[in-house]
């Protein structure tokens, strides 16, 4: 991963803080690359960053992690860092955890619709465009369940539209 979790204790009152280290091996591109996210947003320049969520998680309750083998965001950002897109990937250590998972995400209250053309086992989506949310894909495959989100300020447009989200998606999932 681009960045490893560790924990420091602080002076005082002993409690842990999580905190993001910089890791020189990083293969956060095999699933997206800038390059495939720059054409989908018309060629803009983007700055990407990679995240490993697992342990600080972890950190804040072990029990959201029970199942997980790895928890993932990469983002990519426009330069000013007002519009961009988040991919998420959960690696559970089954089916099952993964598909309790999924079903947790498009709950009754999600607004989440399923696709037309599924991907994966399973696929939803949402189109928002408002509250700084723009459009959102999740689905699930095997062991992993993955989202791509769209975020701009409200009033904005977002970074693409639905249709190129859901290729990302596909492309995803081709990976997996």
């Amino acid at each position: 991963p681009a960045f490893m979790a560790g924990t420091v204790e602080r002076s005082g009152p002993t409690e842990p803080v999580v905190v993001m280290e910089r890791v020189v091996d990083n293969d956060a591109d095999a699933y997206l690359s800038l390059e495939e996210v720059s054409a989908a947003a018309g060629g803009i320049n983007l700055k990407v960053e990679y995240r490993d969520l697992k342990a600080k998680a972890a950190a804040v309750d072990p029990s959201q992690v029970e199942h997980m083998d790895s928890f993932t965001v990469q983002s990519f950002d426009t330069e000013d860092g007002y519009r961009g897109l988040s991919l998420t990937t959960l690696d559970f250590d089954s089916e099952d955890a993964a598909a309790t998972h999924m079903a947790m995400l498009t709950g009754p209250d999600s607004g989440m619709q399923d696709m037309d053309e599924t991907i994966g086992d399973e696929s939803v989506s949402l189109e928002a465009n408002r509250g700084g949310m723009g459009s959102l894909v999740a689905f699930k495959k095997g062991e992993w369940v993955v989202s791509l989100h769209t975020s701009q300020p409200n009033g904005d447009t977002p970074l693409m539209d639905l249709a190129d989200l859901e290729s990302l998606a596909r492309a995803v999932a081709g990976r997996l």
